[in-house]
């Protein structure tokens, strides 16, 4: 994964349309810059806001709470610049269960709690709906193959 790289080529060539020239110089390129983070060297992704300088390594932007945007053009939002939910009511007091693990949570929208844009009081972990998406992703490559 990383900010440096893009698909040129069709889906059966190279790497899932990564081609090889590409990657070898992305990785050439990652190899030279220094992670925010842990100080070491290889920190392929940087922040998508333009005058941000930080790069970091996947695990290490995960542990900071970067978030990462799969859609598209790959987008990464450092800690810093990373989109925040705004709730404008402070109807929710009451505790609400993640509506995928059923464990109840505190109605409070932080890195790792969200509440739907769209269905009513439906309060998510962020990790249950990474798990839901993946698990979607990966039915749908079955269902394809």
């Amino acid at each position: 994964m990383s900010s440096g790289i893009w698909q040129r080529g069709k889906e059966e060539e190279g790497v899932y349309g990564f081609l090889v020239e590409d990657i070898r110089k992305e990785v050439n390129r990652a190899s030279k810059l220094k992670c925010t983070i842990c100080k070491k060297t290889g920190a392929s992704i940087g922040c998508v806001v333009p005058k941000c300088k930080r790069s970091y390594h996947l695990p290490c932007g995960l542990q900071k709470e970067c978030i990462f945007q799969f859609t598209g053009n790959f987008a990464s939002f450092c800690w810093k610049h990373r989109p925040v939910q705004v709730i404008t009511s402070n109807k929710y007091r009451d505790t609400f269960q993640c509506t995928i693990c059923l464990e109840y949570i505190e109605p409070i929208p932080t890195y790792n709690i969200l509440l739907s844009p769209c269905c009513k009081n439906a309060w998510f972990h962020r990790d249950c709906l990474q798990v839901i998406q993946l698990c979607n992703f990966l039915c749908l490559i079955k269902s394809v193959c």
